[in-house]
């Protein structure tokens, strides 16, 4: 018993009938609050390669890192999520069709929070 060994690759759904509606979120793990936070974009349209989260106003940008030993979630800094300010989360996939969610930092401090792309674009 134990670990097991081997390899994956991504196999994006997007266009496929009744598994693809758009549907691409960010979702707030939950135990998250205004001092921890890790998110994981749920059904992407490919392979994430990086999520940066840009203050609106500021131009201050934060490059955030894959949690290790999590199913693709992402931690988040404490001082965007103490804020309303707004942010523009930029999700970078494999094939360079990327996405952007524009939210508040507190968005992302509420405990399985499905912040759906749609609802989120500008």
């Amino acid at each position: 018993m134990g670990r097991y060994y081997g390899e994956w690759e991504f196999v994006s759904c997007e266009g496929v009938e009744g598994v693809w509606g758009d549907s691409t979120s960010l979702w707030v793990k939950e135990g998250a609050s205004t001092f921890w936070s890790i998110v994981q974009v749920r059904n992407p349209k490919d392979m994430v390669n990086s999520i940066t989260i840009y203050e609106a106003d500021a131009g201050k940008s934060y490059t955030l890192e894959m949690v290790v030993g999590t199913e693709n979630f992402w931690t988040v800094p404490p001082e965007i999520l103490q804020t309303d300010n707004r942010y523009r989360v930029v999700v970078k996939y494999r094939t360079g069709d990327d996405d952007e969610w524009h939210i508040k930092g507190s968005d992302l401090a509420v405990p399985e929070a499905n912040l759906y792309l749609y609802e989120h674009r500008e």
